[in-house]
């Protein structure tokens, strides 16, 4: 090297040791000493993922995976409430956009079966929402905008995660501190269990709001979270061998009695169809699955407690204690109704009979259609026809993705992924009956992550197919 070269280098080095010196004095004098101590240190955490991602993207998966239910909520602007995961999301973001750009040879997007879905549903839901702005339906501007937001960011979680994860290793350890998180979750929600009150979530109640945290709580997106994770464990328990089933069933066991005291009705309907899927969808220890199924039955039966509570939660939809808000005509007779059942019915009512067919293509927009505690009249009011059949589409891809890997793969647990992801599909779609499950962060998140790995295992077993001579078998894992 040239003595030149080495002055050249000599300078450069010193000038970004002196530009980082002068900034470092700038930070401390003028941030550090203005800005509120918790502010920094978020800001500071902040800079550190997307440091760690742009360096490492695997790593900020691993936060992605605990934040998903690990993650408060907080006031924001307005009326506008986030979580702390959002804010996570949006820095990965970034980081994982920056790092694609930088390194050409990184894929923007992976191709998957579920790619084209997503966008179409995306952009109806989208239009459908500018031409509510337009037309005066939506009558606010932010408001929808959060919202759109909120529906679109589990998209992104597919997303990054399909592009992230690259081997079946990688998979299996996801799906492993998938499962860590939802044990250290429900060992939180036996604390909660003494108190009496409605089991909920960590960090349920928001941050930074004046409102009373109990009308803060959200119970049934719990009950949401835990149908997602029951339909994986029956997976792994049909599918697995060796000590993995006992593990997967005692884990059930062990999450069924704060599932159970959330007294969320629709996540028991959830659960009920789940189980019934999967008893019927595999021979394989059916009869243990049956017996385990009438074990915890049993368990509940044997706790007072807990079998009152069940019990009572059912009874009260139909006005049995009182809050009678209405009648409904099954067959010849009326069926007492009370209050937050009645609002969901005539949810479905008004949207059907009065709303969509004004608006039957577009729909009104997101929150065009006011408050509406059920999915699928929620998306018809605000999306039209078009973006209903766009989301029944988007989940028979995911059904048709779950099916294919389970058909052509021989590994036992990315049979176990897939049929999970079969068994908590047919869970939420029951669900969605009584609740918004798939705007609900706290059960999309799971779902979606769930979805990606599925998604990328799926492409793998289709490439080593299509590698192998036609009678041979399918070729062994990549990892």
């Amino acid at each position: 090297m040239s003595s030149s070269q080495e002055t050249r280098d000599a300078v450069q080095f010193w000038v970004l040791i002196f530009a980082t010196a002068i900034g470092c004095v700038y930070v401390g004098r003028s941030v550090v000493t203005s800005y509120d101590p918790i502010r920094l240190l978020l800001m500071m955490a902040g800079v550190g993922v997307a440091i760690g991602t742009f360096a490492k993207p695997k790593f900020a998966m691993i936060l992605v995976v605990f934040s998903m239910i690990f993650s408060p909520r907080i006031q924001g602007a307005g009326a506008a409430i986030f979580k702390a995961n959002d804010l996570l999301l949006f820095l990965i973001l970034i980081a994982w956009m920056t790092r694609t750009a930088i390194f050409k040879g990184t894929a923007f997007l992976v191709t998957t079966p579920l790619n084209f879905p997503i966008i179409i549903f995306s952009a109806v839901c989208i239009v459908a929402t500018a031409l509510g702005m337009l037309t005066g339906t939506v009558r606010t501007e932010l408001r929808p905008i959060f919202y759109l937001v909120k529906y679109l960011e589990y998209f992104l979680l597919y997303f990054m995660t399909v592009n992230t994860i690259d081997t079946r290793e990688d998979a299996r350890r996801f799906m492993r501190y998938g499962w860590i998180t939802a044990v250290l979750v429900t060992v939180f929600a036996y604390t909660q269990v003494a108190s009496g009150q409605r089991v909920t979530a960590p960090f349920d109640n928001v941050i930074g709001s004046a409102t009373d945290s109990t009308g803060q709580s959200e119970p049934n997106t719990f009950g949401g979270y835990y149908v997602v994770v029951f339909g994986l464990l029956l997976g792994y328990f049909t599918q697995t061998e060796g000590t993995t089933p006992l593990l997967m069933i005692g884990s059930l066991l062990f999450m069924l009695t704060p599932f159970l005291l959330t007294q969320s009705r629709a996540s028991y309907l959830g659960f009920l169809a789940a189980m019934i899927f999967h008893i019927f969808a595999t021979r394989r220890r059916q009869i243990f699955l049956i017996l385990g199924m009438g074990a915890g039955v049993f368990l509940v039966m044997l706790v007072p407690k807990l079998r009152d509570t069940v019990v009572q939660r059912v009874e009260y939809t139909f006005g049995k204690y009182g809050d009678v808000a209405g009648t409904v005509a099954v067959g010849d007779e009326q069926v007492k109704i009370e209050g937050s059942t009645m609002a969901r019915i005539q949810g479905w009512q008004r949207v059907f009979t009065d709303r969509l067919p004004r608006r039957p293509f577009l729909g009104y927009g997101v929150t065009g259609v006011g408050l509406c505690d059920a999915y699928y009249p929620r998306i018809a009011g605000e999306t039209g026809l078009i973006g209903l059949l766009c989301f029944l589409w988007l989940m028979s891809r995911i059904w048709r993705c779950a099916w294919g890997l389970f058909r052509i793969t021989d590994q036992p647990e990315e049979k176990a992924l897939a049929l999970g992801m079969l068994t908590a599909l047919v869970g939420l779609m029951a669900h969605a009956v009584g609740a918004n499950t798939f705007i609900l962060v706290r059960v999309m998140e799971p779902f979606w992550f769930a979805t990606a790995l599925m998604a990328r295992l799926l492409l793998e077993a289709e490439r080593e197919q299509e590698a192998a001579p036609s009678n041979a078998p399918v070729a062994a894992p990549i990892a």
